[in-house]
């Protein structure tokens, strides 16, 4: 692994915008890379939260490219409507919104 460099979070992201239909899906970064404390070995721990269901087949493939992409760190992608209630609301309050539902485009940067 590679030490942790915010540019990777730009790759993340363009392969999340050019993937999902923006407007009809939340996207968050949260864990390590959202607090400031990744560290080589960390994953970039990203939720989606769809306003309808994603086909799984989408997700497989969204997963795929993280799989074949440069990127030198696992990219985990979490279902927001498929996990716990409370799960959720860690991720709501703790993460970073990259996107919104009403949102055209992506949310500025914070990092």
């Amino acid at each position: 692994m590679v030490e942790p460099n915010p540019k990777y979070l730009d790759e993340v992201r363009s392969i999340l915008f050019n993937s999902l239909p923006k407007h009809s899906v939340r996207i968050y970064l949260f864990g390590s890379w959202a607090r400031g404390k990744a560290q080589r070995i960390s994953d970039i721990d990203v939720g989606i939260w769809p306003l309808q269901a994603l086909p799984p087949a989408q997700l497989s493939r969204l997963r795929e490219q993280f799989e074949e992409s440069h990127i030198p760190y696992p990219v985990e992608i979490v279902d927001l409507s498929t996990v716990s209630p409370e799960f959720r609301e860690r991720v709501l309050k703790e993460g970073i919104l990259w996107n919104d539902f009403e949102n055209a485009s992506p949310s500025p940067k914070k990092l």
